[in-house]
């Protein structure tokens, strides 16, 4: 059996170490499996951790997160003549912009059988009305197009348009083996987080979901009550230097420390005194398993399947 996955982009998020955790468990089944994404000149982890797992990547040279008529109808050629070339007999598609592109391209080239995962849902983003209710409509063009689509929580399922369909809709929970941490001091050390700091961390995509602009914020509550409070942040994205300028402007470069990008950053993760999650919108957060696992207690806003 042939298996093709496609995702938008190939940093590494949520939904990517959900591609990754899938095809490398179907790969040991014996499957034909292989991936095609989008993929961004030096931000490629996916792809890198797919090749040493010896996953097949076909390369989706016009396939970007940002709407782009033009560039997204040359995507949708491209997923086209993929599907021809590969002939999968199963087509599991992960994220909203590939979801609809890949469901039509899917149908139009004669896929037996199309999923999509719904790892979130992008029309509850912190958008204008106008361009939530046209995401609210592509969302659940994906659906009609899709033979099914999983949801990774209650809430997504909730959510997401099912008129005429609800059938289509499953939920299907992220799961993951349990992960091997640091110890608490050796964490600490490697983050250079000095034995009296109270720590509150996070490990997220920079992106602007996550809703780190709040968490910098909420810092100016807590400069004379709690001086000793120290914020970790591990991640990259697109906020990196929005974020960075922030903390300097309100000179908080002892307050706030940024570790960037991070290979397995959950095995920092018992370094943390409260974790903490201020998205705006989810799905079923990976991170909050594994700092749940981490016996971390846990601050996150009730949002998709945080709850």
């Amino acid at each position: 059996m042939k298996v093709l996955h496609i995702i938008t982009k190939s940093n590494w998020g949520g939904a990517q170490r959900h591609v990754f955790d899938v095809v490398s468990h179907l790969k040991n089944q014996s499957l034909d499996v292989s991936v095609a994404c989008g993929v961004e000149a030096g931000r490629a982890p996916l792809v890198s951790r797919l090749h040493s797992a010896g996953v097949e990547v076909h390369e989706i040279h016009s396939l970007g997160r940002d709407i782009s008529l033009f560039r997204d109808f040359r995507a949708l050629l491209e997923i086209y003549r993929s599907l021809k070339k590969i002939k999968p007999d199963v087509l599991h598609l992960h994220s909203s912009k590939v979801g609809l592109l890949g469901a039509i391209a899917g149908r139009t080239a004669g896929v037996p059988k199309i999923i999509f995962t719904a790892h979130g849902t992008p029309f509850n983003e912190d958008r204008n009305p106008i361009s939530k209710f046209l995401l609210y409509i592509l969302s659940y063009l994906t659906v009609l197009f899709s033979h099914t689509t999983i949801c990774v929580s209650k809430k997504v399922l909730h959510d997401y348009p099912k008129l005429f369909c609800p059938d289509r809709l499953v939920v299907v929970h992220n799961g993951m083996d349990e992960p091997v941490y640091l110890s608490k001091s050796d964490a600490r050390t490697e983050l250079a987080i000095a034995a009296q700091t109270f720590c509150v961390g996070t490990i997220a995509e920079l992106h602007p979901n996550k809703g780190l602009m709040t968490l910098l914020e909420s810092l100016a509550y807590l400069e004379k009550s709690a001086a000793n409070v120290q914020i970790h942040i591990i991640g990259g994205g697109q906020q990196e230097a929005m974020l960075k300028k922030y903390i300097e402007r309100k000179s908080l470069t002892q307050r706030v420390i940024m570790h960037g990008f991070m290979p397995d950053a959950y095995r920092y993760l018992p370094a943390f005194d409260i974790f903490i999650l201020p998205s705006i919108n989810e799905g079923l957060p990976y991170v909050l398993l594994e700092a749940a696992l981490a016996k971390v207690p846990i601050v996150a806003t009730n949002v998709g399947g945080v709850s």
